[in-house]
């Protein structure tokens, strides 16, 4: 035993001194003390100076520490040593560092923060323009730029009384009388710093009066020329489309190659007027001319469509019904061989002929079941995913653009093409026999800016029309060359080809009750008629784009399609879009009811949509009905809908809204068969007529057209200025804010600032391209639904993720953890704050994004049976179903007598006892929980009961 070891045992036995422990010499002494056991170090300072720097500078870490054997800093600090010492360090950003002392004994730790204050600079405000001249009632834009401060938010105003007014996004509107005022904007970030801008308002001009514009001759043989001429007051400009500007002129020489309305417009730089003349351009040999004549597919069979002018007579061969009007459809079944039809047009100078050819897929052809383009729009430069999925079968597959020849995609579901100009992409299908079927698909491509977007709030029934949405409708109407402004088209199901919808308002037998500001916009759609149909206008026009158990992908399928066609006839400024839920169901692929549903109805929505607003023509967005066997569903689609008008940036009018406020006494104003509106009194507005479906959609509809005219025609200011835009960047750090469920947005990742996200715990599919981000607080447990849909192109995917906004804090994903399936996410959330993630797997592109709480509508009444009947009763039974609303009511229907309930019970009861009923009758009825919040359920439905003898 050395002597180190041999002292040390010796102390712990007790035998020496302290002395002789620690000094190992050979003094001696009269008594011995017990050792004491070594402690862990002490750290009695450790201290940052400064504690707050600048970026850049430095701060030093000082300690005085014993009874350590060695020193640690972490964060990357220099290394430490001493019982006192200190070290510099200048971290970018605040930091805590935490010293670490240690001996045989333990350790110990002390923290020490350093905050990095950034760097700062005066906040000043910049106007712009800083000086304008405005007419009396008009409005001008301004923007503010703040510089020194991360918050570039202002506050708008106007210096003095009577000077105008200004909303929130700076839209400037004159007062009615002239002068000098000024607009201020001041930093929210530093009130004392602002900045004015000098407006002159000068009187109002008098709109232009066109008292004459017309064609002569107005028809013409093909080669021919017109002479339009023209007399207006008070115009400082005149332009005609397609001529151009034609100022200080009264008459111009036009050769039009086809049948052509020119719109004059003339300007005074305060207010605009318009006027149409129609040249009709005739057959060279004075026959009719067949503008158009096909197929139209229909669920169980088809139509065939026309269009002819400058026939007396009418035919179609192959025993189809006789025909009289001008354009027009008639639908036949579904031939079993292959049939040729031929259209006859006769006037007193002849007849014309055209063929439209119905063949029936051979049986087990194999069969495209979409074909899709996301984006549908992009800039120039920019790409365009294009994709397609087989319903069965296989063979040969080829994709042409038009311009060079057609490449074999037989092995492809995805191509990424990047157009130059707009481009129609067409996939051929092609079989043993030869050409099986084609589709197409359009990518536009023009200069684009991402939307600031107003929020379209779901508790409205008629969206904002901001300054922001009504510029955007200037500007589609300013496209629309040769559209005529007091016409609309019909788009959709048979509940808008109905003439139930609109068509009363034609005739004099009208009710408008405290609704009389309509009835001009009625008088103004109900004087245009229809080109080539002097009997009818938009109110009474059966469209051939709304057609009974078409779909929205229906309507713009086939060359031309059904949209194409009804645009040629009406030329409107509006289109009138409504799709009823069952015609949504078509795209039903279980298990994935809402994604596949909502994927679908998206595609053919958008189509519609963008095709419009590529013509000039306005689309008036609706909301299908309620369906009270889906009223779980149908709001995923209503978001939809909303979702995709916000983004484009068009009326939505939310009819499924104004619908369920009817309220169960009046079943919603929907029929017996769930489906469709019940149409007593559609052309009554009073608070009586208003129980029912079809006049509630005839209110909201013309409230809708005189709104949205109102802005582009009558040059009115925006109704909603100051509307709410979405607040968030999309980013991480930024994410869009979901004020409130339910929530839709659609939206295109190409145009996100984000690409930081990927690998998400749990989930298989790398997304490294760019995400928007959302943030969503919950201030109670809520099993949340979150449906997204990206135009079936398969490139995008979506993840919930918990506070942190992490990968790693993933909690469920389409298809991936939680409970999930592609293109929906269901999940019981608590109290807190979570993100969702809309991710790119590459080029990224469009996507609407729905976001629901899933219990919001309570369950129906579980177990409804029929219990004891009589020769006039019959009593039902029912269990109450699990709602996290109370129920308040239940309220009980018979098909023979609604929209009226036969009763209603309290949310406790479980029974009803139906009374002064016939012996030996069969009933069939139905039952609806009503909830606290007044929130209806599913309808619960049984099998016929009948009473006794």
């Amino acid at each position: 035993m050395n002597r180190a070891h041999r002292s040390l045992f010796l102390c712990l036995l007790g035998t020496l001194s302290l002395f002789h422990c620690g000094g190992g010499g050979t003094s001696t002494a009269s008594t011995s003390t017990p050792a004491q056991p070594m402690a862990v170090p002490v750290i009695s300072a450790f201290t940052a100076m400064p504690a707050t720097i600048s970026v850049g500078a430095s701060s030093t870490l000082a300690w005085n520490v014993s009874g350590a054997t060695s020193l640690s800093i972490d964060q990357g600090a220099p290394a430490a040593s001493g019982a006192s010492g200190s070290v510099s360090v200048s971290p970018a950003a605040t930091t805590t560092y935490t010293l670490t002392a240690t001996n045989s004994a333990g350790t110990a730790t002390a923290k020490a923060q350093v905050t990095v204050a950034p760097l700062t600079m005066a906040v000043s405000v910049a106007i712009s323009p800083v000086a304008i001249t405005v007419q009396a009632g008009k409005t001008q834009a301004f923007t503010a730029t703040v510089a020194g401060s991360t918050n570039t938010a202002v506050t708008w105003s106007v210096v003095g009384s009577q000077a105008g007014s200004i909303s929130s996004g700076g839209l400037y509107t004159a007062p009615d009388t002239a002068g000098t005022f000024q607009v201020k904007a001041t930093s929210v970030a530093d009130t004392a710093k602002s900045a004015t801008a000098t407006v002159t308002v000068t009187s109002a001009v008098p709109a232009p009066v066109i008292t004459a514009f017309t064609a002569t001759p107005a028809s013409v043989a093909p080669g021919a020329s017109s002479s339009l001429s023209w007399t207006v007051t008070g115009a400082t400009s005149l332009t005609i489309g397609g001529l151009g500007d034609v100022t200080g002129k009264s008459a111009a020489t036009v050769t039009p190659a086809t049948t052509t309305t020119y719109t004059l417009t003339a300007s005074n730089g305060g207010a605009t007027t318009t006027a149409e003349a129609t040249v009709v351009v005739q057959s060279a040999d004075g026959k009719p001319i067949i503008r158009f004549f096909f197929i139209k597919p229909m669920a169980g069979g088809f139509d065939l469509v026309w269009y002819v002018s400058g026939a007396d007579k009418l035919s179609i061969d192959q025993g189809v019904q006789p025909i009289s009007d001008a354009s027009g459809e008639v639908f036949l079944g579904r031939p079993d061989a292959t049939t040729t039809y031929t259209l006859t047009a006769t006037n007193g100078k002849g007849a014309t002929t055209a063929k439209a050819t119905y063949a029936p897929d051979p049986p087990g052809s194999p069969s495209l079941a979409y074909f899709v383009a996301n984006p549908a729009n992009i800039p120039s430069g920019g790409a365009s995913t294009l994709a397609w999925g087989f319903a069965y079968g296989t063979q040969s597959l080829t994709l042409d653009d038009g311009a060079t020849a057609p490449v074999a995609i037989n092995a492809e579901q995805t191509r990424v093409v990047h157009p130059t100009a707009t481009t129609t992409y067409t996939i051929t299908l092609a079989g043993s026999t030869g050409v099986i079927s084609k589709q197409q698909v359009t990518v536009r491509v023009a200069p684009q800016v991402p939307p600031s977007m107003t929020y379209y709030d779901p508790s409205l029934i008629q969206s904002p029309i901001d300054e922001a949405v009504a510029a955007n409708l200037k500007a589609i109407s300013a496209r629309g060359v040769g559209l005529r402004p007091d016409a609309f088209m019909r788009v959709g199901d048979v509940l808008t080809w109905s003439l139930d919808t609109l068509g009363p308002f034609d005739g004099a037998n009208v009710n408008y009750g405290t609704h009389g500001d309509l009835q001009p916009t009625a008088q103004f759609f109900r004087n245009a008629k229809v080109p080539l149909e002097a009997s009818t206008n938009s109110l009474t026009r059966l469209s051939i784009a709304a057609e009974e158990n078409a779909n929205a992908r229906d309507t713009v399928t086939g060359n031309p399609s059904a949209l194409d066609a009804e645009y040629q006839v009406a030329m409107p400024q509006y289109a009138v879009l409504m799709f009823g839920s069952n015609e949504v169901h078509w795209y039903n692929a279980p298990p994935y009811p809402y994604a596949f549903m909502a994927t679908g109805h998206q595609i053919g929505m958008m189509d519609i949509v963008d095709n419009l607003l590529a013509k000039g023509v306005i689309p008036i967005l609706t909301s299908m009905p309620p369906h009270p066997e889906d009223a779980i569903e149908v709001p995923s689609f209503v978001a939809l809908e909303r979702s995709i008008a916000q983004s484009r940036g068009i009326p939505f009018i939310d009819y499924n809204q104004a619908m369920l406020a009817i309220g169960p006494d009046y079943h919603w104003g929907i029929g017996a068969d769930n489906l469709h509106p019940t149409n007593d009194a559609p052309g009554d507005l009073s608070a009586v007529g208003l129980h029912y479906g079809y006049a509630m959609r005839n209110l909201v509809t013309l409230t809708g057209l005189t709104r949205a005219k109102a802005v582009v025609h009558d040059g009115s200011a925006a109704p909603d200025a100051g509307a709410v835009h979405l607040a968030g960047a999309g980013t991480p750090t930024s994410p869009y804010l979901i004020p409130s469920l339910p929530y839709a947005d659609t939206r295109n990742t190409q145009n996100a600032s984000s690409q930081a996200l990927d690998h998400y715990a749990g989930s298989t599919t790398e997304v490294p391209g760019k995400e928007v981000v959302y943030r969503l607080t919950l201030s109670r447990p809520t099993q949340v639904r979150i449906v997204m849909a990206d135009r079936g192109a398969k490139i995008l995917r979506v993840f919930l993720l918990d506070s942190t906004c992490t990968p790693a804090g993933c909690l469920a994903s389409e298809g991936g953890t939680g409970v999930a399936v592609d293109g929906e996410i269901l999940k019981s959330l608590g109290a807190g704050t979570y993100h969702i993630v809309v991710d790119s797997k590459d080029a990224g592109g469009e996507y609407s994004l729905m976001v629901l709480d899933a219990d919001d509508i309570p369950p129906a009444p579980l177990n409804l049976a029929k219990g004891a009947a009589t020769a006039t009763s019959i009593t039902l039974t029912w269990a109450a179903p699990a709602s996290k609303r109370a129920i308040a009511s239940y309220v009980i229907y018979r098909d023979d007598v609604i929209p009226v309930p036969v009763g209603t019970v309290a949310g406790t009861a479980t029974s009803f006892k139906n009374t002064g009923l016939k012996a030996s009758t069969s009933y069939n009825y139905k039952v609806v929980a009503v909830d606290s919040a007044g929130k209806a359920s599913p309808i619960a439905s049984m099998d016929p009961v009948s009473t006794g003898p």
